[in-house]
């Protein structure tokens, strides 16, 4: 310590050096056990996105929590225990009870049920806040979660900025109700939107032709990754479809997805030997994957879109029970 000179042998060592120093007490350290725990993030996370990376709220110190967010959350609290006291009532009650569970939420990630429904995209929705966690646990948000009656989760986190993602949920939950019904209920049953982009965006640059970023995905739930501009009405209801493809490709497939397998690939050739298209859009000619997701999106379009390829739309016939006397 005694030798220890910044710039030289000791941080800052450099403009926007972030090194730091720590005791050493003569114990040899394996690079193995330096490593331990260690994973790399994108060079473009700012630590705001990190934090949300973080597996439980409780752990982080409420210093590094978002300050402007909890004094908001204190301010609704204060002003619904002042609605109550000046108009007392059930409703009243209900809505401090909800603004207290809310802020208590936040700070500590335990769920949070409330009282009060909203009507958000015309239907009427129970609201939660709680930790949700996402893409099998590799990203955890506090979130408001707005619950449809059909059980859908929409999944919005609290600290979400709205200039890096636009999508309201109003206008989330509206639009998924246009998606026809026999598509919507073989669907995903958790709808998220965030801020930042999706992490395995340098995998798909590789194996995808004309590829950017990802719009969204599409596993157990579907994801809405960072968009500054307008969502497109038309295409959001696209890609509830498509994900909604890829989920049912999965499901009904089991361990092998129904799009690698032999049903699905001679409808493929067969329609290939009749239109010379190896897919239903040129997005499809991705994968077989993409292939049964494009086709699903085109069939909840319209089924006549579906015209030309007749081996596919013969199986999603089967596959939504579709009947004569009705459309999808």
């Amino acid at each position: 310590m005694s030798e220890m000179n910044q710039g030289e042998n000791a941080p800052p060592l450099h403009p926007r050096c972030r090194c730091t120093i720590i005791a050493s007490f003569g114990e040899k350290i394996s690079g193995s056990r330096i490593s331990e725990g260690r994973k790399r993030i994108p060079a473009e996370m700012s630590y705001k996105e990190w934090l949300k990376t973080i597996k439980d709220t409780a752990e982080i110190p409420l210093s590094l929590m978002n300050t402007a967010k909890i004094n908001e959350l204190k301010a609704e609290v204060k002003s619904a225990k002042s609605e109550l006291k000046n108009n007392p009532g059930k409703t009243a009650q209900d809505k401090a009870a909800d603004a207290s569970g809310r802020l208590t939420s936040y700070i500590t990630g335990n769920l949070y049920k409330a009282r009060l429904e909203e009507t958000v995209g015309g239907v009427s929705c129970r609201i939660e806040y709680l930790q949700e966690k996402l893409k099998g646990g590799k990203i955890i948000c506090q979130s408001k979660v707005y619950v449809t009656p059909d059980g859908v989760r929409f999944i919005f986190p609290e600290d979400l900025n709205p200039k890096l993602q636009t999508m309201t949920p109003e206008k989330a939950i509206a639009l998924w109700q246009q998606v026809p019904e026999a598509i919507r209920a073989q669907g995903q049953r958790r709808i998220a939107f965030l801020d930042f982009s999706n992490e395995d965006d340098a995998h798909w640059l590789k194996v995808y032709k004309n590829f950017t970023q990802s719009y969204a995905t599409g596993g157990e739930e579907i994801i809405f990754y960072r968009l500054e501009k307008s969502h497109s009405d038309e295409y959001v209801k696209k890609t509830y479809r498509h994900e909604i493809g890829h989920w049912i490709d999965k499901k009904i497939g089991g361990n092998t997805p129904y799009s690698k397998q032999k049903e699905w690939q001679e409808a493929m050739a067969k329609d290939l030997r009749k239109t010379g298209k190896k897919s239903v859009t040129n997005y499809g000619e991705n994968s077989p994957a993409e292939d049964f997701a494009e086709s699903v999106q085109l069939y909840g379009k319209g089924r006549a879109w579906m015209f030309r390829f007749i081996n596919r739309r013969n199986l999603l016939d089967k596959i939504f029970q579709w009947k004569a006397e009705e459309d999808v």
